[in-house]
């Protein structure tokens, strides 16, 4: 994600890890799945951890709804940073 930004001279690129940007907040805790009510549908509470972080384990929860029940979408709450540049 961050190669792909920075080829493109988005904001959201390389110049997150110079900055300092990609770090968690000092209380951060490991992300938690939320019970869902729906099989093909998530949501994971961050707890303060970087965006892109979990954005990956996000993207490979709804890929994995995806491949069983033909569509998948998991959303993500309270992250510290954005997630990058999507594309």
């Amino acid at each position: 994600m961050l190669l792909h930004a920075q080829l493109r001279d988005n904001s959201q690129g390389l110049i997150k890890l110079a900055c300092g940007d990609f770090r968690a907040t000092p209380n951060a805790q490991s992300p938690l799945r939320q019970p869902s009510t729906s099989p093909m549908a998530g949501r994971i509470d961050s707890r303060g951890a970087p965006g892109m972080v979990v954005l990956d384990m996000a993207s490979r929860d709804a890929l994995a709804k995806a491949r069983m029940h033909g569509i998948g979408i998991v959303g993500t709450v309270n992250t510290c940073t954005g997630t990058g540049a999507l594309g």
